[in-house]
């Protein structure tokens, strides 16, 4: 068991190793739509379709830039306050009204494809940049000195080739929970004024929602520069089902309300990331050639000078007598 327990605990490692942590803030808008069902009867939107401003701030840690957790704070605007006087009517004769705004919180787990360039040169750069390092690596050492001290032209290395890709896109599907800490319970509470009793009810005012969305990351290089997400929210826990009892002429009815409530937002914001740019390291083979290189120079620099020939050794130019 204790072998288990060290091998869980350097995968953990190695994937923090890997990770990469972005912020996102990001602006939109949300589209709230909050329903309700009275007696049991159709539902009904006592508002309809409630379009406001939206505003986040996601946190996400991705491990080798494909997926991982995301946690985030959002505004959201559902709850709707439903009051009427009269049981009997309180479905065509009541009053509502948008509640304020709250702030909510998100978490979940997200995925993201590889980058889809929009030019097919940019999206083969990269891989030609590795096959060409490793071709140039793979000359011979005589093709290599005899360029670079009996030829007129000199050797250069992969190094000078374009690490620049082009611009992408990325898509990012994601899932998770929401959870508002501050919603109330979704009682139906009685105020009274003189002889009239009011009776006021919160529709829509969950506390927990699942949530799912998909994000689009533009890109350039190795850079991600604007994510435009969109994303549905469905509200689960706090919308059971209430009932109300009242006596009229010695007469008792039961009254029973229930809401849900659903959104889609349209966001975007620029990503900000705090992993640092790592240099893609050299090749070994073109480690190798820039020390024989430096060796070869030192022998030369210590030995007296004489004339230089092309010989007809495969990996080396030969000195003349």
């Amino acid at each position: 068991m204790k072998y288990l327990y060290l091998s869980g605990l350097c995968i953990i490692l190695s994937c923090v190793v890997n990770a990469q942590l972005r912020i996102t803030p990001q602006f939109g808008i949300e589209n709230s739509k909050t329903s309700l069902s009275y007696n049991n009867s159709s539902d009904f939107s006592p508002l309809g379709v409630n379009l406001s401003p939206h505003a986040s701030v996601r946190f996400d840690y991705t491990f080798k830039k494909l997926h991982g957790p995301f946690v985030g704070l959002a505004t959201s605007r559902s709850a709707v306050n439903y009051s009427f006087t009269d049981p009997e009517t309180g479905k065509t004769n009541y009053t509502a009204s948008r509640n304020n705004k709250q702030l909510r919180l998100e978490g979940g787990y997200q995925l993201s494809t590889k980058p889809i360039y929009f030019n097919k040169a940019g999206a083969k750069n990269k891989a030609s940049n590795i096959s060409t390092e490793k071709s140039s690596a793979k000359k011979s050492c005589r093709d290599f000195y005899t360029r670079s001290h009996c030829g007129s032209k000199s050797y250069k290395t992969s190094e000078a080739t374009s690490n620049g890709k082009g611009s992408w896109v990325s898509i990012q599907p994601s899932a998770g929970m929401a959870y508002i800490p501050t919603a109330s319970a979704a009682e139906i509470e009685t105020k009274s004024q003189g002889n009239i009793n009011t009776y006021e009810y919160s529709a829509g005012n969950w506390k927990t929602a699942f949530i799912a969305g998909a994000g689009f990351v533009f890109g350039k290089n190795d850079q991600q520069k604007l994510v435009v997400s969109v994303n549905y929210l469905r509200g689960i826990g706090n919308l059971q089902e209430k009932s109300l009892t009242t006596t009229t002429d010695a007469k008792a009815s039961t009254t029973y309300i229930s809401s849900n409530a659903s959104q889609w937002n349209l966001r975007v914001g620029i990503p900000i990331s705090f992993a640092k740019n790592k240099k893609q390291a050299a090749p070994k083979e073109v480690i190798m050639i820039r020390e024989r290189r430096v060796i070869q120079e030192k022998k030369e620099n210590t030995q007296p000078k004489t004339e230089k020939k092309c010989g007809s050794s495969m990996y080396r130019c030969r000195k003349a007598a």
